[in-house]
């Protein structure tokens, strides 16, 4: 085995190992856990965060890597204006909806 592939195993097993600590660490405060506030925040999660972590998750690593070799292929910023565009979009409809009452 290459030195490399040794060392990417042990970033990896170093990765998982902090992941899982910092789980156990976070869920040992003593309170008994709902699943409803694992996966919805408990409700109190501003809009700006649940908006923020929705953009992170549909970033890929396709578009993250692709994005700069598109647009030095193609010298131009079409992509980055889709990009921002979308960002843009997501916040006023964010912002308009977060001022909506659903009681």
């Amino acid at each position: 085995m290459s030195t490399s592939l040794w060392l990417d195993g042990l970033v990896i097993v170093f990765f998982l190992s902090l992941i899982f600590w910092i789980g156990l660490f976070s869920s040992k405060d003593g309170q008994e856990k709902k699943y409803d506030d694992l996966t919805l925040g408990g409700r109190k999660m501003p809009w700006w965060s649940i908006l923020g972590s929705i953009i992170a998750a549909e970033t890929s690593a396709g578009a993250f890597l692709g994005t700069p070799a598109e647009g030095y292929v193609l010298q131009n910023y079409t992509y980055l204006q889709l990009a921002l565009g979308t960002i843009l979009a997501r916040l006023i409809i964010a912002f308009f909806l977060s001022s909506l009452s659903f009681n």
